[in-house]
């Protein structure tokens, strides 16, 4: 199943589906072989956008405040290089990205690592995914305690169309 990766169902499941939601492309090729394999799932495109940025007290700042800083960014997610995308067209440069493997637990060793090549680096932010800056706070609440100051993370609104909404949500009462 869709999106692709470990533990999905073989794509011939495709049939059982109510409905097709692509992110991050309109392929209307890809849009027409769905509709090919089950002509009742309707397909819908949707796409990911920053939001704003959050550091780990929760305050917000706005995305332009990362325009043209020196950042490393990290993430242990599924596409790492989406992400490093994501950064790029925030910033226009990065001093160094670092990949850990997908559902990454983080240690303490890890945290001072970013640290030490932010500094390094003379970075002015370590920037990571929601996902994993979830990960790093509950590092932050066992005995290990560290300055999260210029740690942040880019919180991701998903975006598609209302009819995508209505057909998401009409059988519910």
């Amino acid at each position: 199943m869709l999106p692709i990766g470990p533990l999905r169902e073989p794509l011939r499941e495709l049939k059982r589906a109510d409905i097709f939601v692509m992110t991050k492309a309109k392929n209307k090729a890809l849009s027409d072989e769905l509709g090919d394999i089950n002509p009742e799932a309707p397909v819908y495109f949707s796409e990911y956008r920053i939001h704003k940025v959050r550091d780990m007290d929760g305050n917000e700042y706005p995305i332009e405040m990362l325009k043209d800083k020196q950042v490393y960014a990290f993430c242990g997610i599924a596409n790492p290089e989406s992400f490093r995308q994501t950064v790029l067209s925030i910033t226009g440069d990065m001093a160094g990205f670092k990949i850990y493997r997908d559902h990454y637990k983080y240690t303490e060793t890890d945290i001072l690592y970013l640290r030490k090549q932010c500094k390094a680096l003379n970075c002015d932010f370590l920037i990571t995914t929601e996902k994993d800056m979830v990960k790093i706070k509950e590092l932050q609440i066992s005995n290990f305690k560290f300055q999260g100051d210029n740690i942040l993370c880019l919180e991701i609104d998903f975006t598609a169309d209302a009819a995508f909404f209505d057909e998401v949500f009409k059988n519910i009462p």
